[in-house]
């Protein structure tokens, strides 16, 4: 079995994730054509892929789930049932996105991006301009994304990931994730308690304080005020003015929290893990004022949580671990992903 070093931040935790550069699960993608989530469906090619992916996109069912070395897995009944594809690349790959019902997005090490028109029957690579590791993609349209990653690479595309821009992003930290409101607001955090915002959708980037100093993996956003981070030792903070103030808020862990995410403004989940393998899911349901544990475990590490809605959800991990809830998290279900590699980000259209 495979695990993911991510060799910039985790690593310096002892976590098996693998990038120091933790996972590339920044919250659920949102495009905002949809109401919550973006997203695609992938597979392996069949003659009747089209139909079923067809049908199962209409039910919401679609998921990929992506990781080292290339893995990427998918499903078209919600994960009752996962198939591995090809992706053509042995390079990890750290967060995948879907931003319409045929397109997704996934990045990874040494500027991979590879991208599908056909729900995943098919990826290709794009040119992403830069050699350095990718850890985080966000989309807020088909058309309009935005890659972090490391040394403080920023990139963009107004095309659905068919060119890349470079924007400057002031700092040479390491990204861990980025996630916008619209296609002007958007955030992106990283190593030491860097957070960066812009306003004018990248063009410049502007330092914000976070009052901590502790690696941020993952960054959610609500609106354009409203906003939520995650990180190392249980961490979690959130802003209501745009990111003007971040406040830190108890967690109830001192897992390393890989990943936050909120389907509204409500209801929000955020998970992780130790060094000693041990992983934990914390939720709110009161718009982040009380977190509770909700689930924890050994044998591997969860890099991503992601939620369609309050009640369906499903995290990713590990040794091949996918869960899997249909009651807001009151209790999670163990899928066969078809892996023992760690699978870095889930995602569901």
């Amino acid at each position: 079995m495979k695990t993911m070093k991510r060799t910039l931040v985790l690593a310096s935790v002892g976590l098996a994730l693998s990038v120091g550069l933790v996972s590339g699960c920044s919250a659920t993608p949102r495009s905002q054509s949809q109401t919550n989530t973006v997203k695609p469906a992938g597979g392996a090619a069949k003659p009747d892929q089209a139909s079923q992916s067809d049908t199962a996109q209409a039910r919401g069912l679609v998921g990929l789930a992506v990781g080292v070395a290339g893995r990427i897995v998918f499903t078209s009944d919600g994960g009752k049932h996962w198939t591995a594809q090809s992706s053509g690349t042995s390079s990890n790959l750290y967060e995948v996105v879907f931003t319409d019902a045929t397109h997704a997005v996934t990045v990874g090490d040494s500027g991979t991006i590879l991208a599908t028109a056909d729900s995943g029957a098919h990826w290709a690579a794009m040119a992403s301009g830069t050699k350095h590791a990718l850890i985080s993609v966000f989309f807020t349209s088909a058309t309009h994304g935005w890659a972090v990653g490391a040394s403080g690479t920023i990139l963009s595309t107004a095309n659905g990931g068919k060119d890349w821009v470079a924007q400057p992003s002031g700092t040479a930290s390491d990204f861990q994730s980025v996630a916008f409101a619209d296609d002007r607001h958007g955030w992106a955090v990283g190593k030491n308690g860097a957070i960066v915002v812009t306003t004018d959708g990248g063009r410049h980037w502007s330092p914000q304080k976070s009052g901590v100093s502790v690696t941020l993996a993952t960054v959610s956003s609500i609106d354009t005020l409203r906003a939520w981070a995650s990180g190392r030792y249980g961490t979690l903070l959130s802003t209501t003015d745009g990111g003007a103030q971040w406040v830190s808020r108890v967690s109830g862990t001192d897992e390393f929290l890989v990943s936050v995410t909120f389907p509204d403004a409500t209801n929000g989940w955020a998970a992780g893990g130790t060094v000693n393998a041990d992983w934990a899911i914390v939720a709110t349901k009161d718009g982040g004022a009380n977190w509770k544990r909700q689930a924890s475990g050994n044998g591997g590490n969860l890099m991503c949580v992601t939620f369609t809605d309050a009640t369906h959800g499903w995290a990713s991990g590990d040794n091949g671990t996918i869960l899997s809830t249909v009651d807001g998290g009151t209790h999670w279900t163990p899928q066969t992903s078809g892996t023992t590699d760690a699978l870095a980000s889930i995602a569901f259209f």
